[in-house]
């Protein structure tokens, strides 16, 4: 009797200990997670407003000089591995298709 009353504090301590465990490391990555995530979202946002920023400043003439393009293909395939909106695909696909590249002055 005493053995068996051993056996299943055992297994009863042993179920806490792994449970209290499991609980201490769980909260920890889920806050490690979602910081990523919300990392991932501000990267996001900058990359996007940066994007726009450069848009708007040729928008009128539709000239870009060539660093200015150069950094803006950088900064956009950043923005789709990041998994970006179509917004901003727009934006690329306009400037690749009806955009004049001039040489840096």
């Amino acid at each position: 009797m005493l053995q068996t009353l051993q056996i299943i504090s055992l297994i009863i301590g042993v179920t806490n200990s792994l449970f209290i465990g499991l609980v201490a490391l769980c909260k920890p990555f889920r806050n490690w997670f979602l910081e990523r995530y919300r990392g991932r979202e501000t990267d996001k946002c900058l990359l996007r407003d940066r994007i726009t920023h450069i848009y708007y400043k040729y928008h009128t003439t539709q000239k870009i000089p060539q660093y200015d393009y150069d950094n803006l293909d950088r900064l956009y395939q950043q923005y789709k591995k990041l998994g970006g909106n179509s917004f901003v695909d727009k934006i690329w696909a306009e400037i690749q298709d009806q955009w004049e590249v001039t040489k840096n002055q």
